[in-house]
């Protein structure tokens, strides 16, 4: 049985205007009904997705003042607010609410300076203006949470530390288990942990629900705590390629920013970079095949040769030493859109080089004839092979990177130089069975 305050809504579009642009909001469109069947639930998804607008709808037609407050608060600094209300209908408990609270980040400065006028006339003031941000939130927190109330709260975390968060987290656990009820607007991960809270997100497509773990709050922070390296190095070198490519100058064209971070952060969800095994062997030399076929076309310049180097015996070899390593695209079906060998074994060459880093032998990584599927190129599997590569070495206690590549191969030259890579030495030899080679030496120091 759904004993909370607010069961639900439905909303009768018929009043909404015409031209009202609620209408146009994705997560909004055709959502002609939502339950609210637990204690807290979440509002997520990106900016501009209709979150607040619904949140604010469902105030207003609760009774609460437009810009936060309680229900006795009855002001109005400017009318901005959506025609959303008018068509929101709430399905309420045969319970009555003991008290609550709109609690918008956006408007909180007015609704401070209102209590102050309030106080004025004969309450208790709070004086939330002498105090920070963040001490006054959590002064409306002490003061208004109760039990069998209701409070919506749109992205309370804003003026919040994460050990302040936590703190509120602890309040909304504790009055939600006194019968209170939370409807929620947040981008907070600590937040959105709370156990048992139903999260509604209104990205991709019409409200819905999801987990926690596929809140882009979880996993963009997850993302960024394990590899902050990686993550800031792929924002740097995006923003430098486009001030050298597209004139971007200072950039300040954020849709472009967003545009670039979201590609990227979409690749790393679906992209898996492992150790091989046998069954992925027949993928691997198809890729060496594409590779040569490439080649042999003009495509590409790697100087490697069909049937010498790379061959299945080669990836036959790493497999057995397990220093053989594959990249799976999952929204491909787990294509294997690239592959190559991480080992601390060092060439022959590289011994009498013209290293800068005079870095022993057990700190130093080697990455191997890293082979990107040409009908993929150009779609940032190399880079993130490549940042795999330095996050492994980092993670055995390897700080000194080395690699190689032919000297006719530009486009790896210029590929590794634009990562931080330095051409060390040029060498000229036979290898791996390929004559009149001349070797570029890279290396880099993490």
């Amino acid at each position: 049985m759904n004993t909370q305050l607010i069961q639900g809504l439905k909303i009768q579009w018929d009043r909404v205007d015409p031209d009202s642009y609620v209408r146009q909001i994705d997560a909004l469109k055709g959502i002609s009904q939502l339950e609210f069947k637990r204690p807290v639930t979440f509002f997520v998804g990106e900016n501009g997705s209709g979150k607040s607008t619904l949140l604010e709808a469902i105030a207003i037609a609760y009774g609460f003042n437009p810009e936060g407050g309680t229900k006795n608060y009855s002001f109005s600094t400017y009318d901005d607010f959506s025609d959303l209300y008018q068509a929101v209908i709430l399905s309420k408990s045969f319970r009555h609410s003991k008290w609550g609270y709109f609690l918008r980040a956006e408007s909180f400065y007015n609704v401070a300076s209102k209590e102050e006028e309030y106080a004025r006339g004969g309450g208790v003031p709070q004086r939330l203006h002498e105090k920070s941000h963040g001490e006054s939130f959590l002064d409306i927190v002490e003061s208004n949470f109760t039990e069998n109330s209701l409070y919506l709260l749109d992205e309370p975390e804003a003026a919040l530390s994460p050990q302040w968060q936590l703190t509120l987290l602890a309040e909304i656990c504790k009055y939600a288990s006194q019968g209170s009820q939370f409807i929620i607007v947040s981008h907070s991960p600590i937040l959105l942990g709370i156990p048992g809270a139903e999260i509604l997100t209104f990205d991709d497509g019409p409200v819905h629900t999801c987990s926690y773990e596929e809140t882009d709050s979880y996993q963009i922070t997850k993302m960024f705590i394990e590899d902050r390296k990686k993550m800031l190095e792929m924002l740097t070198d995006d923003l430098t390629r486009a001030s050298e490519e597209d004139g971007i100058g200072n950039y300040t064209d954020s849709e472009w920013l967003y545009d670039e971070v979201r590609e990227e952060i979409e690749k790393w969800k679906t992209l898996t970079i492992r150790c091989a095994s046998a069954s992925d062997l027949d993928a691997i030399e198809s890729v060496y095949n594409r590779i040569h076929d490439a080649e042999e076309k003009g495509e590409v310049t790697t100087g490697w040769i069909r049937s010498v180097y790379p061959v299945r015996a080669t990836a036959e070899a790493a497999l057995r030493r397990q220093d053989l390593f594959v990249e799976k695209d999952m929204a491909d079906g787990g294509r294997i859109v690239g592959t190559a060998i991480i080992n601390q074994t060092q060439v022959d060459v590289y011994d009498g080089a013209d290293w800068q880093y005079d870095a022993p032998e057990s700190q130093v990584m080697v990455l191997h004839t890293l082979v990107i599927d040409p009908a993929v190129r150009g779609h940032g599997y190399g880079k993130a092979f490549v940042q795999f590569y330095e996050q492994y070495a980092e993670e055995h206690g390897c700080n000194y990177l080395r690699m190689d590549t032919n000297e006719r191969n530009r486009n790896a030259r210029s590929f590794y130089t634009r990562l931080g890579y330095r051409e060390a030495d040029i060498v000229p030899c036979v290898f791996n069975g390929i004559p009149d080679v001349s070797l570029v030496l890279l290396e880099k120091k993490l």
